[in-house]
């Protein structure tokens, strides 16, 4: 039934003009069914509302394409007072017909998670958004939302996904700490998310979710193929099987070699250059030392690139996947080596390859031992990211035979002497992995094998009068000191025990404000072998008390002067090495490292007892009042919330902050990226926990 007063919409997929030679108006005629007759009075009375969907959908030639938009442009000339809505891409409206433009506006997190949630089911669509913005993102809303119901925010996730500032008032760690590095993660140029705001990609990305039955691939060189081919046969440029599996003819696989060319081209200006994450992009005319006409536009049709006077990859993460390939192609025909990329004389620094060498690993998905071995020794860090990221298999032989190849490189001055190095080699050594823990595997770093942290003791057991404050003092009955800091690894283990964090047994007395033990500090540098920083002066007390019931002695927090003499030695040395500063023996502002550290990473700064990184790396905790300090561990109040002594300096202090003298405090709920403590024991120890 037509009604004679209002417009009628005709709505026209233009997908589907496909037909050689065939005009659009017969075109529309033949979408319409039996309103098609109708068009031709309706175009002449007025009485049509012309919406035209998807332009850039139509796979045409150069010509073809440029006939089509005479076509278009015809068409609304002929029929300039007619409601009319034309859909496309903007870089495909090359057409100047005086419409009004809108450009729609990226997808936010929240309506990408409400899209998945609406197309796939509450369960479903929660998974997917988990898998687009990773699994540190996740665990990072999970902390937000636990600590914001304390705060009576109104509309929180609004507040976390979109807003750039919290509530005046309101901060979210120490310094507002939190939440400034939340504001870096989720604006990473390579997160997933980033792809998914655009609506298309999103449900392309989705597509992939569903043929995978229900996940995105772990494995992000298998994301990337996948995701790639899927836009490839959205765009009919890939057929699929009878099971809906890509089947890449030779005119598919010549596109695709082109963009591995294109994108490794890409990826060598962007090393050279200081964009950092940013995308590269490349003269159209230069494009074409790559990519036909034809293919450029197919590339296009499809999102794969973007193409303008520039043309660039749609996605920094599609770039490096595509640069991956061209890699392969290269390491195999023995033309890249990885001392290519990552010269010998820095490098522990990065180049921008290296995302892009860990979808290489992801593309030998079944055992990614190949890529390793071509770049084991060149750079470990980056090795050691494609074990944990890539989401390929490694072997436990080879996981074992790296690490016993980059241990001594740990220590060995002469092959890195450089501290930056060496402290790469400790986070590769450090990174958790996706089969299993750390590859640390030195003595005191580490568990044991049931599960209680590991600590290797040194004995400081000489009666004689020292030096403490600059003031001589009688000598300390024996006791033990730990060689290292706690790790990240050991702590949490007393975080994951099922008697350990959440007991409140460990926090009875401790002044804390309310709260304070619903959830554990951030470590800021998540490698297992780093000290546990992001610990307050309660949660070490805490843990050495879980400790003690663990290991039946006595652990606790050094006093001040057991620290200091563990420190310096009976000389009263001005550091732990000596009484001259050395940049080199410990991880201070002045080594350049510019972070935590591994422990033991500067076996020459130790200390007269043994005791490693009392110089550096994180400041520590001590039992001691700050201005109250007790004679003997016994009588020092644990139920104060007074100010505690912190020791040895850190990795972003000066070197004053490391001399084995110097006294900082700090409150005793205080945690930063910059905290952290090591143990003493009361009792007698085995000889084969003893530092020797």
């Amino acid at each position: 039934i037509i009604d004679e007063k209002q417009p009628i919409p005709l709505v026209v997929r233009l997908g589907k003009w496909t037909e050689a030679g065939q005009p659009l108006i017969d075109f529309i005629r033949s979408e319409l069914g039996a309103l098609g007759e109708h068009v031709d009075a309706l175009l002449r009375e007025g009485r049509a509302a012309l919406l035209l969907d998807g332009l850039n959908e139509i796979p045409v030639s150069r010509r073809a394409r440029e006939d089509r938009d005479r076509q278009v442009q015809g068409l609304f000339q002929q029929h300039r007072d007619l409601i009319t809505l034309l859909t496309c891409r903007a870089q495909d409206y090359s057409l100047d017909l005086g419409f009004d433009k809108v450009e729609i506006t990226p997808l936010d997190p929240i309506r990408i998670r409400e899209f998945g949630v609406r197309y796939l089911g509450e369960e479903a669509g929660a998974a997917l958004f988990e898998r687009l913005i990773g699994q540190e993102a996740a665990q990072t809303e999970r902390a937000f939302l636990t600590w914001v119901t304390k705060q009576a925010l109104d509309e929180p996730e609004q507040v976390f996904w979109l807003k750039r500032a919290l509530p005046d008032g309101v901060e979210w760690g120490y310094d507002n700490r939190n939440w400034k590095n939340w504001l870096r993660q989720r604006e990473h140029s390579a997160s997933l998310l980033v792809l998914a705001r655009n609506p298309y990609m999103l449900s392309m990305l989705t597509q992939v979710y569903i043929t995978n039955q229900q996940r995105l691939p772990d494995n992000r060189g298998e994301l990337f193929r996948d995701f790639a081919l899927t836009l490839l046969v959205r765009e009919r440029l890939v057929e699929v099987d009878a099971h809906k599996r890509p089947i890449v003819n030779a005119a598919a696989e010549a596109l695709l070699n082109g963009l591995a060319r294109l994108a490794y081209t890409m990826q060598i200006e962007r090393g050279t250059t200081a964009e950092g994450n940013a995308l590269t992009a490349l003269p159209l005319a230069r494009t074409r030392e790559f990519l036909t006409e034809t293919q450029v536009y197919q590339a296009g049709s499809a999102s794969l690139i973007a193409v303008g006077e520039t043309v660039r990859f749609s996605h920094q993460l599609l770039q490096e996947y595509f640069a991956a390939r061209y890699m392969d192609n290269e390491i195999r025909a023995g033309r890249l080596q990885a001392s290519d990329i990552w010269k010998a004389v820095n490098w522990w620094e990065r180049t921008n390859w290296e995302e892009a060498t860990i979808l290489l690993a992801g593309l030998y998905s079944d055992d990614c031992t190949e890529v390793l071995n071509w770049l084991a020794d060149a750079n470990p860090e980056v090795a050691a990211q494609c074990i944990a990221r890539s989401g390929a298999t490694t072997p436990d032989a080879t996981k074992t035979r790296l690490r016993d190849q980059w241990l001594p490189r740990l220590t060995d001055l002469k092959r890195d002497p450089q501290a930056p190095a060496r402290a790469a080699i400790g986070r590769a050594l450090g990174m958790p992995m996706s089969e299993g823990g750390m590859l640390d595997n030195r003595p005191g770093v580490g568990l044991r094998a049931d599960g209680v942290p590991d600590i290797v003791w040194c004995e400081v057991n000489d009666q004689q009068a020292w030096t403490y404050q600059d003031k001589r003092h009688k000598s300390l009955p024996p006791y033990h000191i730990a060689k290292y800091p706690i790790t990240y690894a050991q702590f949490q283990a007393f975080i994951d025990a099922p008697d350990g964090w959440h007991s409140a047994e460990w926090w009875e007395g401790l002044a804390m404000t309310t709260g304070h033990n619903d959830a554990p500090g951030d470590q800021a540098f998540k490698f297992g072998n780093h000290p546990r920083e992001g610990v307050s002066w309660y949660d070490a007390v805490a843990f050495c008390r879980w400790l003690s019931a663990k290991m039946g002695v006595e652990v606790r927090l050094p006093m001040e002067f057991e620290w200091e003499r563990a420190a310096r030695g009976t000389n009263g040395l001005m550091y732990p090495y000596g009484n001259e500063f050395a940049a080199d023996k410990g991880n201070t502002r002045d080594t350049g490292i510019a972070q935590t550290s591994a422990v033991g990473l500067f076996t020459d700064g130790a200390s007269p007892a043994g005791a490693l990184d009392m110089s550096g790396n994180v400041w520590e905790w001590c039992l001691t009042d700050y201005r109250n300090p007790a004679p003997d561990a016994q009588k020092e109040d644990l139920h104060s919330a007074n100010s505690r002594v912190l020791r040895g300096g850190s990795w972003n202090f000066a070197q004053h902050g490391a001399r084995a003298a110097y006294r900082f405090d700090y409150n005793p709920d205080g945690r930063s990226n910059a905290l952290g403590f090591r143990v003493v024991r009361v009792g007698a120890v085995s000889s084969h926990h003893l530092n020797r």
